[in-house]
């Protein structure tokens, strides 16, 4: 994406791609203000972009709301990453968990992964418009795609579609936080013939808009910049937000000039400085001019989107109290003491009521009257206020039971196992004992028995008649308790009346049915069949049949071959064949192997897979490719070095001429030869045509002494022969077109030679220490770095100094 300068007067068109980048820059910016550092600081740029994991199980689009869960990384598990990055995982939205804490994608994330989601800022967002005077939306359970929209919510609505329904907008969230930015607050001024100019600060003096004067304007002014100019007669304000203005220094902080109405200066004024805007970078600048003050956030305490210190004004001494139906901050007169105790009491004042009050500890007769035989608890199983309990009737415990504390008599299930013990009981009445016996102990005795039983305790027996069907239990009698029968054979009972016995087939094949009102087993006969039963073919035995048993023969008839179940045909041709596709299961048409048919554009027939096959169409999918075999199969395919064979021995594939064209081998002829660029064309050269030395564009040597200091330096002004190799051994250093430096071996000495007249300047014996040049020297040889045709190299020179 390019951003493109708008010039003065010009219209201002913004795609959604530039504006995402301006918020994005604005976002950087602010990142940059709230850089921290240190140990255990964040070290982020807090953008309101952080990273996120998918962790709602499905991949989600860019744009996608999601419920924000928790860290991925504890301050337990990881102090200093848990410092210095911030992620958290992204879960299903829900209305009620995530109402303050939710996030929207700013890129595409696959289930599991992370990727950057937006907490705080303006982003783009799609939303369910149910009402257009509606300014907030918020989210909605389970629901990744759209924020709802309503008269209040978690984010400001600054932009949507015309209409209802499913419509872009852009929004800003937390509605009426600073961190993530504010939304572009722009005014459109209509005034014949303006002279404003994009970049002047304008100011509301109550009835007008005017140059901002230094001199005269109040803290508490509203401010705006000149931020597009549509034309002669419209200028569009910029009060808070957003624009572009060219001739600004980036990063950089911008005051209301002291001195020049309506202009800007980067130097803060010194008296009543104005924060206008900031420059942020490409001409792009952060406005904060409209509120008083003009500062970067809120300056006063009803500047806060949760006070409401308008509707009724403070006096002095109230507090802001929460006010919870309309979730605002609100002034309140408050009880004052220096210092207030907890537990005090009012107690004064006592004559004048503008006498500062007194207090006293709390005392048992400053609680309110309870009810008879109450105590003052929180029954329930979840935190709330005491209330009193009464005990509403005589010999009740306060005790908990199904969680919450009540009233209650002492039950056996109340007494745990084994916690009444003997020296817990004093005395137990004879009367509280039942089924006591005439004498204690009781003597050896018998009693009579009756009912269902006859004889005695001793000698029990079951009464005649006594045991019936509602004595024993269904499924009582099992199979052992049954008298066994002959088989093979069923118990029942062959009519409505008589005892239950063994019914016996005859002979085989007989089966048990009702026949005359008698169940029996018998053969099936016609007359056991029903007329209207159906009775598949196939259970019919033919083959004595004749028609006469089994009915006429069906009539002549045919069926289409595609009404079979294994077989799909679709618009049949002449000469096609069925046949057998093994994946569906089924025949289809198709043309014969041996006819070609119609092909696909640009295509070979071909078998391109690795085994026998049918022929099919080979597509090159794209100009300047060949057919070739690539991994066992035949593909079109970009033909690349890989594909080409065997190469020449010590060559690369390049292409030599300073001409675009096909590219060949460049082979090296012989050893130690380097590849470069000589005379317009890549050549393998084994001599050094020509080296620069230094930085100089012109080349320079610099001579260097024993100290590691520079002695000498010479600018070579004949590029070409800088430094040249002669083939009597001699090394030759040029600093001109005739003067140079020539270093030479002769016999048992180093020479050092130079000027016009090659005289020689310094000699060293490889034997002894001697004179040279009148003077004692000492020489070393240092290395240097040197740069040949952009290939950095390095070489020995010679130094001299004396000692």
């Amino acid at each position: 994406m390019t951003l493109a300068k708008v010039s003065r007067g010009q219209p201002l068109r913004l795609s959604a791609e530039a504006f995402n980048a301006f918020v994005d820059a604005a976002n950087a910016h602010r990142a940059g203000e709230q850089a921290l550092g240190g140990d255990g600081t964040q070290r982020q740029r807090l953008s309101g972009i952080v990273p996120v994991r998918n962790d709602t199980g499905t991949d989600q689009e860019r744009f996608a709301v999601l419920g924000l869960g928790d860290v991925l990384i504890t301050p337990t598990e990881n102090l200093q990453s848990f410092q210095e990055r911030v992620t958290f995982a992204a879960v299903l939205p829900d209305e009620e968990e995530h109402a303050q804490r939710f996030c929207i994608l700013q890129e595409p994330i696959a289930s599991g992964a992370l990727g950057r989601a937006m907490v705080s800022g303006i982003t783009p967002m799609r939303l369910t418009v149910a009402d257009l005077e509606d300014s907030s939306a918020s989210i909605v359970t389970g629901n990744v795609d759209r924020l709802a929209s309503g008269s209040k919510g978690d984010a400001r609505i600054l932009w949507k579609e015309p209409g209802t329904g499913d419509l872009w907008g852009i929004i800003q969230f937390p509605a009426g936080g600073t961190a993530g930015g504010e939304p572009n607050l722009v005014l459109s001024l209509t005034r014949i013939g303006h002279s404003f100019m994009v970049g002047d600060v304008l100011r509301w003096d109550g009835a007008d808009w005017v140059f901002a004067d230094a001199a005269v304007i109040e803290p508490t002014d509203t401010l705006a910049v000149v931020g597009r100019i549509p034309d002669e007669d419209t200028a569009l304000l910029v009060l808070w937000g957003l624009c572009c203005l060219d001739d600004l220094a980036p990063h950089t902080d911008y005051w209301l000039d002291p001195v020049v109405p309506g202009a800007l200066t980067p130097v803060k004024p010194t008296e009543d400085p104005r924060l206008i805007l900031h420059s942020a970078e490409g001409r792009l600048c952060v406005v904060r001019t409209g509120g008083g003050g003009g500062g970067a956030s809120a300056t006063t305490f009803a500047d806060l989107t949760d006070v409401d210190v308008t509707t009724t004004p403070p006096t002095d001494g109230q507090a802001a109290v929460w006010n919870d139906a309309e979730q605002l901050w609100m002034p309140r007169d408050i009880v004052a003491s220096d210092p207030v105790d907890p537990h005090l009491v009012l107690i004064g004042p006592t004559s004048d009521p503008a006498d500062t009050p007194t207090f006293r500890l709390l005392e048992l007769d400053d609680l309110p009257e309870l009810a008879a035989t109450s105590v003052v608890v929180n029954a329930t199983a979840t935190a709330g206020k005491p209330s009193a309990l009464a005990a509403d009737a005589d010999d009740r415990v306060l005790m908990r039971a199904a969680e919450t504390l009540q009233w209650l008599t002492i039950t056996t299930a109340a007494i745990g196992d084994a916690q009444v013990t003997d020296a817990k009981i004093q005395s137990v009445a004879w009367t509280k004992i039942t089924g006591t016996p005439t004498a204690f102990p009781p003597t050896a005795h018998d009693h009579v028995l009756g009912g269902d039983l006859t004889g005695t305790t001793s000698a029990a027996a079951i009464a005649p008649g006594a045991v019936d069907t509602s004595e024993i239990a269904n499924g009582a009698i099992t199979r052992p308790k049954l008298a066994p029968i002959t088989g093979p054979a069923v118990l029942g009972r062959a009519t409505g009346t008589g005892l239950v016995n063994a019914l016996s087939p005859a002979t085989e094949g007989e089966v048990l049915r009702q026949q005359g009102g008698v169940l029996g087993f018998g053969l099936i006969g016609d007359d056991s069949i029903d007329p209207a039963a159906g009775i598949a073919w196939s259970k019919l035995d033919t083959t004595d049949a004749t028609p006469a048993d089994v009915g006429a023969a069906p009539a002549s008839h045919t069926h289409l071959i595609s009404e079979l179940s294994d077989v799909q045909v679709v618009s049949p041709t002449i000469g096609q064949v069925l046949v057998w596709n093994a994946t569906l299961g089924v025949w289809q048409n198709d043309d014969p192997a041996d006819v070609t048919g119609l092909m696909a554009a640009r295509s070979v027939w071909a078998n391109p897979t690795g085994a026998p096959a049918e022929g099919v169409s080979v597509t090159a999918g794209a100009d300047n490719q060949v057919l070739m075999r690539v991994s066992g199969t035949l593909q079109f395919a970009a033909l690349t070095p890989a594909s080409w064979g065997d190469r020449l021995s010590c060559s690369v594939i390049g292409r030599s001429s300073i001409n675009p064209g096909p590219a060949a081998d460049i082979q090296a002829p012989s050893n130690d030869s380097v590849l470069m660029r000589v005379t317009d064309t890549l050549q393998w050269l084994t001599t050094v045509p020509r080296m620069k030395f230094g930085n100089s564009p012109t080349g320079s040597i610099e001579f260097i002494n024993s100290g590691g200091f520079v002695s000498h330096e010479y600018i070579s002004l004949n590029t070409s022969q800088a430094w040249k190799q002669h083939n009597n051994g001699r090394t030759r250093f040029y600093y001109n077109g005739s003067d140079y430096w020539e270093i030479s071996a002769n016999g048992q000495t180093i020479e050092l030679s130079g000027w016009v007249s090659g005289t020689i300047r310094h000699r060293i014996s490889l034997n002894a220490n001697a004179n040279l040049g009148g003077a004692s020297r000492t020489l070393s040889l240092r290395e240097i770095d040197v740069c040949e045709n952009g290939i950095a190299k390095r070489m020995a020179v010679l130094a001299s100094a004396p000692y």
